[in-house]
């Protein structure tokens, strides 16, 4: 019985996958669905955008359009870890915040996660690693789910669960489109004109954002 209950430890110790790190830098495609509770109303939000990756300078951005029921609105936004600036152009109204940006670049799962075990999608043509952990920081705080490819570490989907900015949320994002390669910088990392006048003040509420949501 002791041999039983250690072989299926080493076997268990065996198959749990440790948390991995991303590629250094790619591009990729993120669909997002929140459901927020505001002031004890229901509301729900939409989000596709394309996000670049670049570890090795410490810098990320998405291009985002953000679906409100009739509205649609697109942002640019830039995370500048080497100056601690976070860059959040509304190109629709033309206005840009320019924000503190606090904490390290994300590059890992975190290493806190636990793993949840592996599923394969399709015919079995692609398996992936769930993991999840207890988020808490200033402006969020609750229950992420996650997942990557196995043996790659490439984004496959983030769920979070908990509060946000104070607000009740539940956000789902799907990753889809990966290129290894970020061929036009200049398109995610260049500083949009109208943030030269940025306005120091509160970020408009861009749900489902969660950081870069890795």
């Amino acid at each position: 019985m002791k041999t039983a209950c250690l072989l299926l430890l080493v076997l268990g110790t065996a198959l749990a996958a440790d948390p991995c790190c991303y590629p250094d830098a790619f591009v990729v495609g993120k669909g997002s669905v929140a459901g927020m509770s505001v002031h004890g109303k229901g509301a729900s939000i939409s989000s596709d955008s394309s996000l670049a990756f670049d570890y090795p300078n410490k810098k990320a951005a998405e291009i985002i359009s953000v679906f409100e029921m009739d509205k649609t609105t697109k942002y640019h936004v830039i995370f500048d870890y080497n100056t601690g600036t976070q860059y959040t152009y509304d190109e629709t109204a033309s206005k840009c915040w320019k924000t503190p940006l606090e904490g390290e670049m994300e590059h890992c799962v975190n290493a806190n996660a636990t793993f949840y075990g592996e599923v394969y999608l399709g015919d079995k043509q692609m398996t992936v690693d769930n993991f999840g952990y207890f988020l808490t920081e200033r402006e969020a705080h609750g229950h992420v789910s996650l997942s990557v490819t196995k043996g790659t570490c490439l984004p496959s989907s983030f769920i979070f669960l908990g509060v946000a900015r104070g607000v009740g949320t539940t956000a789902i994002t799907g990753y889809y489109n990966y290129v290894g390669s970020i061929d036009d910088p200049s398109k995610y990392f260049d500083i949009p004109a109208a943030c030269n006048k940025a306005l120091i003040k509160d970020l408009p509420n861009i749900y489902p954002q969660l950081g870069l949501g890795l």
